[in-house]
């Protein structure tokens, strides 16, 4: 018996220490994954944001592509994250609102775009306020996102700890058997061994 348990508690130990790492694998990577997915979220809009104002002011068509092209990106990026899986709704539904402030941003700086492009200035200008306006609700947005992946970090963090210190437990549980099961016999043997 006591071999037995001392092999189970082997086969315990490495079964765990495997899933462990796998586990601990899979859920670092896609929280990886997913902060690399915010990051680029956040960097794209910033740069949607720098060549729509650009435009504005140099009406140059290299600053009209890279935002026609970063927008589109943004977006794009917005769509994977969304259909990665395990979003919870609040992390959607800031998603969603990013979406949504990021089509009215860029609908207010086109608008601005083409009032420019008529040589009205002016109006460009002020559209183009318009659109700066949308920032700040777009920034928040992007801010409660990585909030909401940071606190992702920190739940998978909690849970592996968590599994590691039951598979831990359940380890020494066995050898604590087997060390039972060990005194008791050499306290038997000794007992029998002993007597006439």
């Amino acid at each position: 018996i006591l071999v037995a348990l001392l092999v189970v508690a082997g086969v315990v130990a490495r079964s765990s220490m495997g899933t462990l790492a796998d586990t601990m694998t899979t859920t670092l990577t896609s929280v990886q994954q997913e902060s690399q997915l915010a990051s680029q979220l956040s960097g794209t809009v910033a740069q949607t944001l720098e060549a729509g104002a650009q435009y504005v002011e140099s009406r140059d068509t290299a600053s009209e592509r890279a935002f026609r092209d970063q927008g589109w990106a943004a977006h794009a990026i917005q769509r994977r994250m969304n259909d990665r899986a395990g979003q919870t709704a609040e992390e959607i539904g800031v998603l969603a609102a990013i979406d949504a402030r990021l089509s009215d941003l860029e609908v207010k700086y086109a608008l601005a775009h083409r009032l420019a492009d008529l040589g009205r200035n002016a109006d460009a200008h002020a559209a183009a306020a318009k659109a700066r306006a949308v920032v700040d609700p777009l920034l928040a947005n992007i801010t409660r996102l990585a909030q909401l992946k940071s606190q992702k970090v920190a739940a998978a963090s909690a849970q592996l700890a968590s599994e590691t210190h039951h598979r831990a437990n359940l380890m020494l549980a066995l050898i604590g058997q087997a060390l039972v099961i060990g005194i008791v016999v050499v306290v038997v043997t000794v007992v029998s061994v002993s007597r006439p």
